[in-house]
């Protein structure tokens, strides 16, 4: 039964979509930030073309090359998301917020449209003891960047 709903949602999609879904893939990435935020410190900044060139090349050995371009398809409900150049993105957690919050990008370089979810989990400060993997112990799969989903061939 659960394949069979499967199947009509992914038809559904695909209909809707047209024969051509709109991304190829859809990647999470979980980002540790820090509230209050120290404006001198890197930990809140992001850079998701970067990102997604390292998934391509680290999981798809893929190397993707050009010009990304980056937009912001969902805001944060608990924070916003500015752009502070050359590719590089901050969140800024509302002040005094703890906990999780979620935004939607869209990556565009080397032909490839991709969906970041980003997962960012908020503390007063992320752990960065010797030893110690904050991403295992506070991220979605206990990995910083994974594959939701795959609508498209790296061929096409």
């Amino acid at each position: 039964m659960k394949h069979i709903l499967l199947s009509i949602i992914l038809f559904s999609a695909a209909t809707a979509w047209g024969a051509t879904p709109p991304f190829d893939k859809v990647i999470g990435v979980c980002h540790l930030s820090e509230n209050p935020y120290d404006p001198t410190s890197a930990v809140n900044a992001m850079n998701p073309s970067l990102a997604i060139r390292n998934y391509y090349r680290v999981e798809e050995h893929y190397k993707i090359e050009g010009q990304p371009s980056v937009s912001i398809l969902q805001m944060p409900a608990h924070g916003t998301l500015e752009d502070v150049g050359k590719g590089y993105f901050a969140y800024y957690p509302e002040k005094g917020y703890l906990g999780n919050d979620r935004a939607s990008l869209l990556v565009e370089v080397g032909g490839k449209k991709v969906r970041m979810e980003y997962f960012f989990r908020v503390m007063q400060q992320v752990p960065d003891q010797d030893g110690v993997d904050p991403y295992a112990d506070n991220c979605p799969n206990k990995v910083r960047v994974w594959k939701i989903s795959s609508t498209r061939n790296l061929s096409n």
